[in-house]
């Protein structure tokens, strides 16, 4: 085997090796299936999966508690208890 061969060997299973990492960079960063799809599952690699689905029902609960916390320092304070009761008057 001279150089030649053994050099396009190597670029070629280090081509195939970038490939695969680059496939599951895109799985862990967006959610995309594609390993599962190129190792021939029946799955689309545009639907989210569940993992995808957790975290956006975790953010939008992350805001939904932010606007509680708002909701009651407003309510708890003391110079809204009093316009409310000048507002009664």
């Amino acid at each position: 085997m001279d150089y030649a061969e053994l050099f396009n060997f190597i670029l070629f299973f280090g081509g195939i090796s970038v490939l695969y990492l680059g496939l599951h960079w895109l799985d862990s960063r967006y959610n995309l299936q594609l390993v599962s799809w190129s190792n021939g599952e029946d799955v689309n690699p545009f639907e989210k999966t569940d993992n995808a689905r957790k975290t956006e029902n975790s953010e939008s609960i992350d805001d939904l508690n932010q606007r509680i916390e708002v909701l009651e320092k407003v309510i708890t304070d003391r110079e809204y208890e009093l316009n409310e009761k000048m507002n009664r008057l």
